[in-house]
This record gives C-alpha cells, structure tokens and sequence, in this order.
C-alpha cells in the first residue's frame, strides 16, 4: 500500500546576534602588467587563478499491523526559531565573505496515518555556512582596461553572489515515543533542507553581499597596487540589472529530499 507524507514549517521569533567582522585576507601571485592602451586580460585571468587557487520485534510487528489503517496521508509540522548569525568573515575564496548561521530548535512533526496513529516529531538544531563573493572566473578581457592619459587600469567584475551554501552540522534530537518503525533520517532531510534555504534567504536579505562588494575591492586593491608602479587602479563592482536573474550557487538551490514535493499553499511537504 502506497503512503504520503506532508510537512508544514512555521518558525519563531528569536533574537539575532551582532555580525563579527574580521580582515579579509587575500592570496597573491606575482605577475607583470603590460602598459599601454588595451586589456590586461592574461594579467586578470591569473589573478582569477591565484585567488581561487535496530527496531525490536514487537515494534515491527506492531508497525505491520499499523499499516492496514494507514488510509491517510501523512502530514508534517516544522517548527523552528529565526536564524541567529554566529560569525562573518572574509576569505580569499573569489575573494568572498563568509557568515556562519544557526537555527536551534527545528522541530519536525508528522502526521500518519488513521487517527495519526503513526505520527512522529523530532527536534534538530542546525548549523549552516554561507559564502558571498565575486566570481573572478566570469571576468573576460573586455572588463579590463587600460586609459593611458590618466594611467588607470579599470577593472569591472561582476555582481556580487552567493558562492556556497553548505550545512556543516545537524543534531537530532528529542524524538517522540512511537509504536511504528519511523524512518527519522526523512525528518532529518526535511530539517536540513528547511534550515538551508532558511540561511540563504536570510543571507540575501542582510548586508552580506554588500560586505562581500567591499571586501573584494580591498582585496584587489590591495594586491595589485604594490604592482602597478605609478599607475592607478579602479575597481567597479557592477550592479544587478533591473529583472536580472540574480547568481547563485548551485549549493544554494537544493532539491527536496527524495521522495517529497512541497505545497506553497499550505506551506507543507507530501511524500
């Protein structure tokens, strides 16, 4: 007999800490620059290159039985707190920005069958990793340019992004007492996946690809100053065009757990 599942998230208010800013630290690697009217575009690209370098019996048989009054789909609840960010810092990783994210809390409830006979609910605290940069790759040699009057290299990357989303850690915890065999790992995906999407949303909506703009332009800065000998360098981040798409990871777009669809409507999942 086939069976469904749905879950439902609803979060909780709680407070969110103060960002910790650290220096961003770059890697260097030495290389020439060609004066003159034109491109820097094999000086750019090795830029780019440097900078990316057991269930019992009795519970079986309990679990068996079970299923001949699972005539309903099941349902599941999460319930989970608001992100609190742990930590932002810089790295040399396309010269990008990286914040830590908590969620405690992320509580998972599911509905299964007659009379939810078989439902089952769980705790999870969540840790999550977002990065924002500029992708150095994406930099052709029409964004580099040379005015020889003023002596200005130009170099105009593209908007900043989310370079990764990952969750570092996941616990389990407080699972409630049931007579039907539970596959707790789906609990856990739907957590994690929840959790995920949560800290990427909330990175798009602080100031963290604003950070990360400014952390790339000192990085830049930086290292090709001590490099361009009585020159002058000028480092534009460009913006997102109106209706532009805007870049992320591919990370930071993760698929449903297997098995399951998600219904905006009732903001629940159905497997």
């Amino acid at each position: 007999m086939s069976e469904e599942t749905n879950a439902i998230v609803n979060e909780n208010d709680s407070p969110i800490e103060e960002f910790e800013d650290e220096g961003g630290r770059g890697c260097g690697c030495g290389w020439g620059i060609v004066a003159g009217a034109g491109c820097l575009a094999i000086p750019m690209l090795i830029i780019a290159l440097a900078l990316f370098t057991g269930v019992a019996t009795f519970t079986g048989i309990i679990d068996s039985f079970g299923n001949i009054f699972r005539d309903e789909p099941r349902q599941a609840v999460v319930e989970t707190t608001r992100t609190i960010v742990t930590s932002v810092q810089s790295t040399s990783r396309l010269t990008t920005t990286q914040a830590g994210f908590v969620r405690s809390n992320v509580r998972v409830s599911t509905r299964d069958g007659f009379q939810n006979t078989c439902g089952a609910s769980a705790s999870h605290n969540v840790e999550g990793r977002i990065e924002a940069g500029i992708d150095l790759s994406l930099v052709t040699e029409n964004d580099i340019t040379y005015d020889t009057l003023t002596e200005t290299y130009t170099i105009t990357l593209p908007p900043a992004q989310l370079t990764n989303c990952s969750i570092p850690t996941i616990e389990q915890y407080n699972r409630s007492f049931t007579v039907c065999n539970i596959d707790w790992d789906d609990l856990r995906q739907i957590a994690q996946y929840e959790a995920l999407t949560g800290f990427r949303d909330d990175a798009l909506e602080s100031d963290l690809l604003t950070r990360s703009r400014a952390d790339a332009q000192n990085a830049l800065n930086n290292l090709l100053s001590p490099i361009v000998r009585g020159g002058n360098i000028e480092i534009v981040i460009r913006d997102y065009a109106p209706g532009e798409q805007q870049l992320l990871d591919s990370s930071c777009v993760p698929d449903l757990p297997i098995g399951w669809t998600y219904d905006e409507s009732t903001s629940s999942y159905s497997n």
